[in-house]
């Protein structure tokens, strides 16, 4: 990763690519808060001291909170800390493993910046301070249409910004997604009893695929997942973006990296795979820049391909958060004969932002499963942010709106969406 601070040498982000289309973008969501609560960037902040608004901060840049003696725990992913997110004691130490993690890339861009201020004239805080603006600004979104520019992303000062907050999006979003699909059934044919664990431990291991993975926060929830509740697999990883400046932090958190554009090369030549099975493949805030409309000769490509690898390849599945209620990639896959479960309640309209694409079963899938009964143990409740149907369908709020059932719009048009079209509310609780 070059440490020149000129952002026409450091190009692209989560979101670069040769072509407008080719925004890798994180979308959506999100702004810096190096600020929040007077403490420094990349600093030290005494954490453990009560804050009579938000609790006792467990964490060293003050976003995981205790309330209540330990009845109660809180997180925030915004710039200015306005939006608490509800869990319990067991994801609060999960997301205080996921700071521990974070330090060191941290770190390791501060270290970065400060070789830009040995070797020109800005300075440690004029790297950050320009970061901060073009994280709050978003004024790529205004103009282009995506979260921010492919200069904007290679910026160290950005990358500062988008390391501290984005992680706990990215994490918190990919945790919840494999808790709804492993509810849906997707890895049951990994549920294997104690016996035949044994076994199962010396066959070849899970290969799993991010494409568009930027750092690896999606990989690195998906490592914390599976150690949980698939201890006896044995996984590899590939991460893939656009954007190379990712490689070193995302090899920091222990997952090999590639640069790979989705339009141009095979996913198993991309990951050193060309003689393996891969997986499962992990899809972030990429389709809506590759595979956005019906009829659109690339955008049409990108779909084949995609599932090609499970028609063709063996892909078991591929889970894909999106930033939009309604993405259209969402036709173009299921007109090829892939299942997509919708794994987001559907109760007030469409919200295909977490959905999972595989081959259809053998035999039809049971029922949805009840709200109640399909969220009842997410550690992470309101993820992504669907407050807003509560109120849309009663007309007043409620509080960690986590319920929601499957659709399936692969059997008779339509699944449990019916012909809603978007939905109203926006799913902001991150900027």
């Amino acid at each position: 990763m070059s440490n020149q601070y000129n952002s026409q040498r450091w190009r692209g982000g989560r979101g670069s690519g040769r072509h407008a289309s080719h925004h890798y973008g994180n979308g959506g969501g999100g702004e810096d808060g190096y600020r929040n609560g007077g403490a420094a960037m990349h600093g030290r902040p005494q954490h453990g001291a009560a804050n009579s608004h938000r609790g006792r901060a467990l964490d060293s840049q003050e976003m995981v909170y205790e309330q209540a003696g330990g009845a109660k725990y809180v997180y925030y992913q915004d710039r200015t800390k306005k939006w608490a997110f509800q869990t319990s004691k067991e994801g609060a130490d999960l997301l205080l493993e996921l700071v521990k993690a974070n330090e060191p890339l941290l770190a390791w861009n501060l270290s970065e910046i400060d070789k830009v201020e040995s070797s020109s004239r800005h300075s440690r805080e004029s790297v950050l301070e320009e970061g901060r603006r073009m994280y709050a600004d978003k004024n790529s979104m205004k103009n282009e249409g995506v979260t921010w520019s492919i200069d904007e992303y290679g910026h160290l000062g950005l990358q500062a910004q988008y390391l501290r907050l984005k992680s706990f999006q990215r994490f918190t979003e990919t945790w919840t997604m494999l808790e709804r699909a492993q509810v849906a059934g997707v890895f049951a044919e990994l549920e294997q009893s104690d016996e035949e664990a044994v076994d199962l431990s010396v066959r070849q291991p899970v290969r799993v695929a991010s494409i568009g993975g930027g750092p690896a926060f999606e990989l690195l929830a998906f490592q914390k997942f599976f150690a949980r509740h698939f201890p006896h697999i044995q996984i590899e990883y590939r991460n893939l973006d656009l954007q190379p400046g990712w490689k070193t932090y995302s090899e920091m958190l222990g997952f090999p990296f590639r640069t790979w554009d989705i339009n141009d090369a095979n996913l198993h030549e991309a990951c050193g795979w060309q003689d393996c099975r891969i997986d499962y493949v992990l899809i972030s805030y990429v389709l809506i820049h590759v595979a956005k409309t019906p009829g659109v000769p690339q955008h049409e490509a990108v779909c084949e391909s995609l599932c090609n690898y499970m028609k063709q390849d063996g892909v078991r599945a591929m889970l894909v958060c999106e930033r939009s209620p309604r993405n259209r990639s969402m036709d173009m896959i299921e007109a090829r004969g892939i299942q997509v479960l919708r794994l987001m309640s559907q109760r007030a309209g469409a919200d295909e932002r977490q959905t999972v694409w595989r081959l259809p079963p053998a035999k039809r899938d049971p029922e949805p499963l009840r709200e109640a009964e399909a969220f009842r143990s997410t550690l992470f409740p309101n993820v992504p942010y669907e407050e807003y149907k509560d109120k849309d369908m009663h007309g007043q709020g409620k509080r960690g709106g986590n319920g929601g059932s499957f659709g399936d719009a692969s059997h008779g048009g339509g699944g449990v969406y019916g012909t809603h079209g978007g939905q109203r509310g926006k799913s902001s609780r991150n900027s």
